[in-house]
């Protein structure tokens, strides 16, 4: 018997299931059948770990297992989809706010140490075009 299955243990094994499920999807197409031996393998192999894994299963986290199969759904996600710490801003908004950023911090800055500004620093990492051309001075300072 698997004495426990946590949060992390029960959506791998359903991750498992979907394997399962996408290998009998590509052994019906024919543009795959160069491969539907493998597919064939695989999915054999899958199932029987997870016959394995959930014959040994207590009721209840058989059922927590179910459950989690029925109450969720496993989405594709693109690598450039923002992270909990990112957003997506529309870009004349993000140069709006830039715009006023300068406007309170840059109009008549004085600052000797320009190079290490952090708001220089945040606008060029964001890639907001310079205000200026000077080569020997802050592009932002207005």
């Amino acid at each position: 018997m698997i004495p426990y299955l946590n949060q992390e243990d029960r959506e791998q094994t359903l991750l498992l299931t979907l394997g399962i499920g996408i290998a009998e999807e590509l052994i019906k197409k024919d543009k795959f059948k160069v491969a539907r031996k493998h597919l064939n393998t695989g999915r054999y192999f899958m199932y029987r770990a997870w016959k394995d894994i959930s014959g040994n299963l207590e009721k209840n986290d058989f059922k927590k297992l179910v459950r989690l199969q029925e109450n969720h759904k496993v989405i594709l996600q693109a690598k450039t989809h923002p992270t909990k710490d990112q957003a997506i801003v529309n870009l004349e908004d993000l140069y709006d706010l830039a715009e006023a950023a300068m406007g309170n911090a840059c109009v008549g800055c004085q600052k000797h140490n320009w190079k290490s500004c952090s708001l220089r620093d945040k606008l060029g990492a964001i890639n907001i075009p310079a205000a200026q051309e000077r080569v020997s001075d802050c592009e932002y300072r207005q």
